[in-house]
């Protein structure tokens, strides 16, 4: 389901449909969309193709974990809380150490009052717990080939079959989320409501159950 000429996959494509839901305008192609400059988003490493037309349309910035313009969910400075009306990140919260909560309340802080999130994990149903591959963590040492770790008991353990995805910045993931659990604790993290983000086939954006694409609305 690649689009033939941005190479886009249904994930990229439900992301931005999502932010035009967030932000109240018509559900079309981008280049049919006109520019709407009073909007300020920030993405987390968004995917080439999604931040360019963003951009084109909003006062959107993509940022990045090990780059500039760096932005780390873990530490927001102080000139960047509540900045922002939108914020997209996409399959980077699978990648976060733990407690991943932290980066939900990152994420949080970066919104302005009446702001919303497009959230992107890997996840399981919605009955099915966040599988943790490396619960109790407090350190890890990463190989080509495994990765070493210990445990908040002192214990250590290797993991010959660590999952590594694509891309810069923190590739080790330390979780499959749950569906449910990943709702309920981004409610906790100081967020309003969270749904999926509506379909539309004619976009390219098909009905897929338990997609984890999520639109999540702050309002303080």
């Amino acid at each position: 389901m690649l689009c033939a000429k941005c190479n886009s996959t249904w994930r990229v494509r439900a992301t931005a449909l999502g932010v035009l839901v967030g932000t109240g305008m018509p559900q079309a192609p981008f280049p049919e969309v006109n520019p709407n400059w009073f909007w300020r988003g920030v993405g987390t490493s968004d995917h080439m193709a999604l931040a360019g037309a963003l951009a084109s349309k909003f006062d959107y910035t993509n940022s990045y974990y090990h780059r500039f313009p760096r932005l780390d969910l873990l530490n927001v400075s102080e000139d960047q809380r509540r900045q922002f009306g939108f914020v997209i990140c996409s399959d980077v919260l699978e990648h976060v150490p733990p407690p991943a909560d932290r980066a939900l309340t990152g994420i949080a802080d970066l919104l302005d009052d009446h702001g919303f999130a497009i959230l992107s994990v890997p996840c399981g149903g919605r009955a099915v717990p966040t599988d943790e591959y490396y619960p109790g963590l407090a350190s890890w040492t990463e190989f080509k080939d495994r990765v070493e770790w210990v445990d908040t008991n002192g214990d250590q353990h290797t993991d010959y079959e660590p999952e590594f995805h694509g891309g810069g910045g923190q590739t080790l993931a330390f979780r499959l989320w749950g569906m449910g659990d990943f709702c309920d604790r981004v409610i906790a993290s100081g967020f309003k409501a969270i749904g999926e983000v509506p379909t539309n086939p004619e976009l390219g954006v098909p009905e897929i159950e338990d997609s984890g694409i999520f639109i999540a609305h702050i309002d303080r």
